[in-house]
C-alpha cells in the first residue's frame, strides 16, 4: 500500500552532503544571517571573464580573508549575490571555519533521502529483532547478533526491507540555519557534573518545525507472501503493516531517550539537555497509532545510530558512549543544549 507521509523536523537536522564551506572564502556572515558566496553570479558582476587581473585580485583578497573588503572596494553587494541562511552562532572559532554542508538536489532544493530514513528504520528493526531472541534465548550473542544481520540485511531474498519504498523528503521552501555543536561529557574528576569540550563544529542544518511529505510504499502482500514460503523471517510481525512499524520505531525511540535521561538525570550543568528530551518523550507517548518519532541524521549519536545493540546486551560494556554532540543555543544571556535528528513522521492518508 502506498503512503502520503508528512516528515517534521521536531529539532535540527542535519543530513551532510559531504561538502564543507569554508569561511571567508565560501561564505561570509554577520549578526544574523550565514551568506553561501554564488562564486558564477559574483564573477559575471565583476565581469572577470574580460577582466582576468580581477580574478587574482579577488582571490588574493578571499586568501588573506580581506573579501569582504574587496567587494566593497567593487561596489559588489555580496549578499544579494548569495545563499543567506539563519545565523545562530555567537562567534566562529580560528579552530573551525569549515561548515558541513546540509544535503542538497541539482536545483539546490534541501532534502532527506529516502535511503536515510529507511536506514534508520532498518537499525531499529533489527535492534528490535535482536531484542526479542534475546529475550527468547540467554545465550543470545555478539556473534549471534552478527549471524542475524548477515541473514536478515545481507540476502537481498530475505530482506524485508525490499518490500518497504520510501522516496526523498524534500524541503522546497525550507527554515535553513547555521549551528554550533559542541560535546557535552561527564568531568573525569566528578561524574555527577559535565562539562563542555571547546571543539565546535558548525552545521547547515534544517531548523525545528520545517515539513514537507514522502511517499512510503509498502508492499505487505508481498511481504506476507514472503513470510509464508520462509523466504524472509517469520521473526518480523512489527513489519507486516505500518501502524505496526510505526509503533516499533516510538518504542525504540521512548526506550533510547528514557535510557539517555537516566545516564544524565541529576548531572550539574546537564539539566536542560534532560528537560529537552522530557519534552521529546512526551511528545512520543501523545503520538497517535499514525504517528511516530524517529531519530536519525549526523550528530544523533552514536546509541541511535547502532540501536544501542551492543550496550543493550552486554557485549561491549564500553559501548555506552562517554560524549554526546549538542547543539548550544543562546537565549538573553542563558546558554540550553538542544539535541540533533528528531523528526515526526505522520501517515496522512
Amino acid at each position: 500500500m502506498r503512503h502520503k507521509v508528512k516528515i517534521e523536523t521536531l529539532t535540527s537536522v542535519h543530513v551532510g552532503s559531504g561538502d564543507k564551506k569554508v569561511r571567508g572564502i565560501d561564505f561570509l556572515e554577520d549578526e544574523d544571517r550565514v551568506y553561501f558566496l554564488n562564486i558564477d553570479k559574483i564573477g559575471n558582476a565583476l565581469d572577470v571573464a574580460s577582466n582576468p587581473h580581477i580574478a587574482t585580485e579577488w582571490s588574493d583578497m578571499a586568501m588573506n580573508g580581506r573579501q569582504k573588503e574587496f567587494f566593497t572596494k567593487k561596489g559588489i553587494d555580496y549578499k544579494k549575490l548569495s545563499r543567506p541562511v539563519f545565523n545562530y552562532v555567537e562567534e566562529f572559532s580560528d579552530k573551525a571555519p569549515s561548515i558541513s554542508m546540509q544535503m542538497r538536489d541539482g536545483r539546490g532544493i534541501a532534502y532527506i533521502p529516502g535511503s536515510s530514513i529507511k536506514g534508520a528504520i532498518r537499525t531499529i528493526i533489527f535492534a528490535q529483532l535482536s531484542k526479542d531472541e534475546a529475550a527468547r534465548n540467554q545465550y543470545f550473542s555478539q556473534n549471534d547478533a552478527e549471524k542475524w544481520s548477515k541473514k536478515f540485511f545481507g540476502d537481498i531474498q530475505a530482506d524485508p526491507f525490499r518490500f518497504l519504498l520510501i522516496g526523498d523528503a524534500f524541503f522546497e521552501k525550507a527554515n535553513m540555519g547555521v549551528i554550533n555543536t559542541v560535546q557535552i561529557k561527564k568531568d573525569k574528576n566528578n561524574p555527577r557534573a559535565a562539562t563542555i569540550d571547546t571543539i565546535k563544529q558548525y552545521a547547515e542544518v534544517l531548523l525545528s518545525n520545517n515539513n514537507t511529505c514522502f511517499a512510503l510504499t509498502l508492499d505487505d502482500n508481498g511481504l506476507s507472501k514472503a513470510i509464508e514460503s520462509k523466504i524472509v523471517s517469520r521473526n518480523i510481525p512489527q513489519f507486516k503493516n505500518i501502524e505496526t512499524l510505526f509503533s516499533t520505531i516510538n518504542a525504540h525511540t521512548r526506550h533510547l531517550v528514557k535510557s539517555e535521561i537516566e545516564k544524565w538525570d541529576n548531572v550539574i550543568d546537564a539539566e536542560t539537555m534532560c528537560d529537552f528530551l522530557s519534552g521529546i518523550l512526551d511528545q512520543i507517548n501523545e503520538c497517535s497509532p499514525k504517528e511516530c518519532i524517529l531519530r536519525m541524521g549526523n550528530a544523533s549519536g552514536k546509541r541511535f545510530i547502532t540501536g544501542g545493540i551492543l550496550e543493550r546486551f552486554n557485549f561491549d560494556r564500553n559501548a555506552v558512549p562517554k560524549t554526546r554532540r549538542i547543539e548550544i543555543v543562546e537565549d538573553g544571556g542563558e546558554e540550553f543544549y538542544d539535541l540533533l535528528g528528531f523528526v515526526k513522521l505522520t501517515i496522512e492518508d
